[in-house]
């Protein structure tokens, strides 16, 4: 199955973050990522491209289309809120801020 070219920003770059850069497309763009700890976020941009973001809103202010939570729910708690383009989706594996 194909589908449109995605641009994707990850929050949460360790195993489960990997994982969701890994499964993306060859037409598919990381265009941003995050994690709390920067060395993570270096290393997965490096490995798939992107930018390695400074803030958990700072691959919204790249454009994505889809935003990928993940990290465990505490970190995540600011990524669905109204700053987010109403074209931009959230893929999360557990309810943020619960």
């Amino acid at each position: 199955m194909s589908h449109a070219p995605l641009r994707v920003g990850i929050a949460g770059c360790g195993l489960i973050g990997r994982k969701r850069a890994e499964a993306l497309g060859p037409e598919d763009t990381l265009v941003g990522c995050f994690d709390p700890v920067p060395e993570a976020a270096a290393a997965l941009a490096a490995d798939h491209g992107g930018a390695a973001c400074e803030g958990v809103d700072a691959p919204l202010d790249r454009g994505p289309d889809l935003v990928v939570g993940a990290a465990p729910h505490d970190p995540l708690s600011g990524l669905p809120d109204p700053r987010l383009d109403p074209a931009a989706h959230v893929l999360t594996s557990t309810p943020p801020g619960l």
